[in-house]
């Protein structure tokens, strides 16, 4: 990911944890305020924002527990939608 979008996806979980600043990128994101109801907000503003879908079955902790999964995984994501796009 770029630097930007990696400052986008933190754009975008400051916005849902109404945080101005969040702890380091591998700080559990449920101790900084994440609850259910927030990490849906936050799977449908990453869908919108990255032009990705997220499968139920991806919704895992480790992809959501911090920002260092949070990333990688939408990465991941946006790798895959390339690869799909270009067969």
């Amino acid at each position: 990911m770029t630097n930007e979008q990696v400052q986008k996806v933190e754009d975008i979980v400051k916005q849902i944890l109404n945080r101005e600043v969040l702890l380091d990128k591998t700080a559990s994101l449920k101790d900084q305020g994440m609850d259910s109801l927030a990490l849906f907000s936050l799977i449908g503003s990453l869908e919108e924002s990255f032009s990705i879908f997220i499968q139920e079955d991806e919704i895992l902790p480790e992809h959501f527990d911090s920002m260092r999964g949070l990333t990688q995984f939408i990465e991941m994501k946006m790798s895959a939608g390339l690869q799909e796009n270009s067969k």
